[in-house]
């Protein structure tokens, strides 16, 4: 039977687990109040893909003392209609679990080189390990291989799922990263995690309604001069801009937003305040993106095995569990979730111009010129396959200006693990009950093993982005899996 790595991550806890975590959490806290040293890390990868990402919802102060954001208090309102923005009180127990600002939860522990927060920089050896550039030159070359069955589209609804689930912001006060985010599929990647945020996109000076399009009048980032003007899009999520197809999604779903606002007035009664129409509509938003992502996208991803397994499917009993802990984990964030890099394609086909990638990062003019042309592309174009290979508009042109070098998205990736803390691939296969690889040759890679030979020391010193994408695919499935022998 295959596994999904992607699913693995998900595993629930028990009750005794969830009530073990919460009590390490607490000894965390106590552990760096005596241990100054162990407060860190801004990284390079984390600051160059989520550069538009501010800490200022998350304090104006250096994080609130340190470790207030972790002991907040949470006075929950147990006959609330509606879903908090920032994700607090969806489990009246552990009324933070799942909400903004909290650290990712780890599958295993850490693999930090000192023990305690430098970045894993050796392999099983003692010797150094490849740099990620020189991983993603051997392993992750550009190889153009489209779907035969899906539409860019696929890889577009996994770009904007991704961040309304995870988002790790420029600096990050402890050796435990924190989600900027919260953990559910609440759409708040349309909507904010904040009301101070939800109030600035409906009121602020900065908002102006063009057809049914919300720009704001002044720059912000990401923007770009169009007719001697300065045009962007403003969302929940501040990555709005980083690609046309991006920018999209998040207009049709303010559109759809705008709508059912409409609808919703026209059939309740006329005193019906302004802000429950405005909740009603969100919820829907919400449950259509879950609807989205569980009926559509997710059986694409994972395949129907797994969907029957995990019973992800519709018709499954959904009680709520309140042992279950929803906090994204580090792995998931920061390499399996990943995998969708590889479905990128190298062009766009807008109209009749074959646009290079390059050229439509952080352009959303693109979108305002003709957003149906970027929608029509998105439906039409073929993503590549979920492998190994990622086109060199990722990896050497990523978020390429103008006389400026471009960056590498699998190097960013494959550092960004390390200074997460992430154990190597073999330390996944493991903990999710998998045979462990012990031949750069084994089947499991297919292809690959040349490739992965020429820059790892040990098949244990493999990095996880890197061994997971070069696995082959589950059965009917678009995501690689780990295989097993149960």
């Amino acid at each position: 039977m295959k596994v999904l790595l992607f699913v693995c991550i998900l595993t629930v806890m028990s009750a005794g687990e969830a009530d073990t975590e919460v009590n390490n959490i607490d000894s965390v806290i106590e552990q760096r109040d005596d241990e100054e040293n162990n407060y860190v890390v801004c990284t390079l990868a984390d600051a160059a893909e989520t550069s538009q990402i501010s800490l200022e919802d998350i304090s104006k102060s250096k994080y609130q003392e340190r470790h207030n954001i972790r002991r907040r208090s949470t006075a929950c309102q147990q006959e609330a209609r509606y879903r908090t923005m920032d994700g607090r009180c969806n489990n009246a127990r552990w009324p933070t679990w799942g909400s903004t600002n909290q650290p990712f939860r780890r599958f295993i522990d850490p693999a930090y080189d000192d023990g305690k927060f430098v970045p894993r920089l050796r392999g099983v050896d003692g010797h150094p390990l490849p740099s990620p550039r020189a991983v993603s030159v051997a392993v992750h070359p550009g190889t153009d291989s489209p779907s035969d069955d899906n539409t860019v589209m696929v890889m577009q609804w996994g770009q904007f799922l991704d961040h309304d689930l995870t988002g790790t912001p420029l600096h990050a006060d402890t050796r435990e990263q924190l989600n900027l985010l919260t953990a559910f599929v609440d759409a708040s990647n349309v909507y904010g995690l904040s009301e101070d945020q939800i109030s600035h996109l409906r009121n602020g000076p900065y908002m102006r309604t063009k057809g049914d399009n919300l720009l704001p009048e002044s720059n912000h980032g990401g923007c770009q001069t169009d007719n001697s003007n300065e045009w962007c899009f403003e969302a929940g999520d501040d990555r709005v801009n980083v690609f046309p197809g991006l920018s999209v999604l998040h207009t049709v779903f303010v559109r759809e937003h705008n709508r059912l606002v409409k609808e919703l007035a026209d059939v309740m009664p006329s005193t019906i305040p302004d802000d429950v129409l405005f909740e009603e509509a969100r919820k829907i938003v919400s449950a259509i993106m879950q609807q989205i992502t569980y009926r559509e996208w997710l059986p694409i991803i994972v395949g129907p095995l797994a969907m029957r397994k995990y019973r992800l499917t519709p018709g499954y009993s959904f009680r709520y569990n309140f042992t279950q802990n929803p906090t994204i984990y580090n792995v998931f964030a920061s390499a399996a979730f990943r995998y969708g890099h590889s479905t990128i394609p190298r062009f766009l086909t807008l109209g009749d111009r074959r646009v290079p990638i390059e050229q439509l990062f952080n352009r959303p003019s693109e979108v305002i010129r003709d957003l149906d042309t970027v929608l029509k592309a998105l439906l039409k174009d073929r993503r590549q396959e979920v492998n190994r290979f990622i086109n060199s508009g990722l990896t050497e042109h990523l978020f390429e200006t103008s006389g400026d070098m471009g960056f590498d998205i699998v190097s960013l990736n494959i550092q960004r693990g390390r200074d997460h803390g992430l154990p190597s691939y073999n330390s996944f296969r493991k903990a999710c009950r998998l045979p462990e690889v012990t031949s750069f040759h084994d089947s499991v890679f297919g292809k690959a093993g040349a490739a992965l030979r020429s820059v790892y020391r040990s098949p244990d010193d493999i990095d996880v982005f890197t061994g997971a994408v070069a696995e082959e695919h589950v059965s009917d499935g678009a995501a690689n899996c780990l295989k097993s022998d149960e």
